[in-house]
């Protein structure tokens, strides 16, 4: 091993591979598949998904409260009841409840939901074991989007949700904290049941409902297009009882691209009329993609889910489709039903929010609950890190109205990491772990960004080893865009002349063109020493040489001299 081996940068990122199966189905009128295949559909707000909404939900169940607001942007939502107050506001501490409601969440209509699985994160336990149920609401509610000043502690402006009321203006609920359960009463706010229930104690951790009564509901609404709409609170028993109380994280928890600590919908369901299908098992390396051959749509509707194993990367999956001449863009979505198409395409890639070379990484978060300032004057600063390990800093711009976003333009392709950090409480606030992958969509992007590093290997503006690491994963990303036949025309020519500009930076010296194989008349130094490479002298790679012509090498290399030490070897017994 060389002496510069601990030189070298360490492997920051790995990514796993995709490990699972693809699951694509045709569904139409007709005879259907008597065990058709079955699909898993996840909801939970990121970029592809933004129809959760939540509301904090506070009050005295006699309709009385402390504070007349809801919470549409801030990091959690809470359950139960305050407690620990030596003067309760009013002679009471407040209950807390949860409306939760999914818009969006929509099945074919003849599709049959066999489980349903809603999880929350918790943010802050409670202090002992508490008992968490899951209603359906029976009448719909606005959603609160901050009160009448848009900033979370302002009243309910009309239409929105809050303890009082599903329509601030427009609609009371039958009792105050959606609190009138009846099963026949056409005013009820919820069922006399739940759908689900949890239990949380103070290890935290998540919250899992799934239950028939659950799977049942989600199933009907969701197959009619209709939103889902859930009551989340405490066991009656347990509201009575200050200090009975746990936060959890919200659907607005987090930047846009982030999905996770937010709440999320799982699905798994099949349809009877599935008339044809194709299940394919996937193992794919981080970075590469897998694109089936087009299908002929005959205007029906596709169905495309992947079942990752577990530990698997959960890939990208997209579709697209055409007519005639013309072809949509890719599209990210598991359902497909385009009555002009003719034929569709479905793509898996083994890449998380990709974004493409040459492209900025943008994202944008919102929170209302700023105690230590004016908005405007608070700083949140995202931390980049490469695939190399490189860091960078970024400050997001305000964009007024508790809006922050930020735009980063990477410069090396793989799997990048961030995090954003703020002080909006007197408690600094860190975010999980993002994710984005960059890829190169074409080999301008390639050879302009090897062209950089070879500038900055040349100027001294980054080492030779990590310029290395980044020339090997663009060398990849550049083969990945390039056939046999392009190989050996002017795109791959391009690559590998851009590559060479790179390798000649780093070695300091030209390299040739084309590199050769075998270059048994090269002669360089090592140790000082001029040896000849790579000519094994059977100890070592590289011999020494003793003719200054280049002629063959001394110092017994030759086949007898080698057959000779052999055998004089053996005759003694080595």
């Amino acid at each position: 091993m060389s002496s510069d081996s601990a030189e070298w940068p360490r492997l920051v990122q790995d990514s796993p591979d995709v490990r699972g199966v693809l699951h694509v189905s045709r569904l139409a009128d007709g005879v259907g598949s008597r065990q058709p295949l079955r699909h898993v559909s996840r909801f939970v707000n990121g970029p592809h998904f933004q129809g959760t909404t939540d509301n904090d939900l506070r009050g005295f169940l006699d309709g009385g409260f402390a504070w007349g607001w809801n919470q549409a942007t801030q990091t959690h939502v809470r359950l139960g009841r305050v407690g620990g107050h030596r003067k309760p506001r009013h002679g009471e501490e407040e209950l807390f409840r949860i409306a939760q409601r999914w818009e969006g969440v929509e099945l074919p209509a003849d599709a049959t939901v066999h489980r349903a699985r809603l999880v929350l994160v918790v943010e802050e336990p409670p202090p002992t074991s508490l008992r968490v149920l899951l209603y359906g609401v029976r009448r719909e509610w606005g959603p609160g989007a901050g009160g009448i000043d848009r900033n979370n502690v302002s009243a309910p402006a009309p239409g929105e949700v809050w303890w009082n009321a599903a329509a601030e203006g427009e609609d009371e609920w039958g009792l105050p904290g959606a609190g009138y359960a009846s099963n026949e009463a056409t005013d009820a706010d919820t069922g006399v049941g739940p759908l689900a229930e949890a239990t949380v104690g103070p290890a935290g951790g998540a919250l899992t409902f799934a239950s028939p009564r659950l799977t049942e509901y989600v199933g009907a609404r969701a197959t009619r297009g209709e939103p889902l709409r859930f009551l989340i609170k405490l066991a009656d028993v347990q509201e009575d009882v200050p200090g009975a109380f746990l936060s959890l994280y919200s659907a607005a928890q987090g930047d846009r691209m982030t999905e996770a600590r937010r709440p999320l919908l799982e699905l798994e369901w099949d349809s009877s009329r599935e008339v044809a299908r194709r299940e394919d098992a996937v193992h794919l390396e981080h970075g590469r993609t897998l694109v089936l051959p087009r299908m002929p749509s005959l205007e029906d509707t596709w169905a495309v889910s992947f079942l990752p194993e577990p530990g698997s990367l959960r890939p990208t999956v997209e579709q697209r489709w055409g007519r005639g001449d013309w072809t949509s863009d890719w599209r990210h979505g598991s359902i497909l039903a385009e009555a002009e198409a003719e034929w569709i395409q479905v793509r898996l890639r083994a890449q998380v929010n990709p974004v493409a070379l040459g492209t900025a990484f943008r994202t944008e978060l919102s929170d209302t609950w700023i105690l230590t300032g004016p908005p405007e004057a608070q700083e949140v600063l995202f931390t980049f890190t490469s695939p190399t390990g490189a860091g960078h800093r970024c400050l997001a711009e305000y964009r007024g109205q508790w809006t922050w976003s930020v735009e980063f333009m990477p410069d090396e392709v793989g799997p990048w990491r961030y995090q954003w950090f703020q002080r909006f409480t007197e408690a600094p606030y860190e975010s999980p772990a993002g994710r984005f992958d960059v890829w190169a969509a074409g080999m301008g992007s390639v050879v302009s960004h090897l062209g950089a590093l070879a500038e900055a290997v040349s100027g001294g503006a980054i080492d030779r080893l990590t310029a290395q690491r980044r020339m090997l994963a663009f060398e990849r990303e550049g083969m990945r865009l390039l056939t046999p036949t392009s190989f050996r025309g002017e795109a791959g020519t391009t690559l590998r002349g851009a590559l060479r500009d790179v390798r000649s930076a780093i070695a300091q010296r030209p390299v040739p063109e084309p590199i050769p194989m075998v270059s048994h008349e090269l002669v360089t130094e090592v140790n000082g020493e001029e040896v000849q490479e790579p000519f094994p002298s059977g100890t070592s790679y590289g011999v020494r040489l003793d003719r200054s012509d280049g002629g063959p090498p001394t110092g017994g290399s030759s086949l007898a001299s080698r057959l000779g030490r052999v055998l004089r070897r053996r005759a003694r017994g080595n």
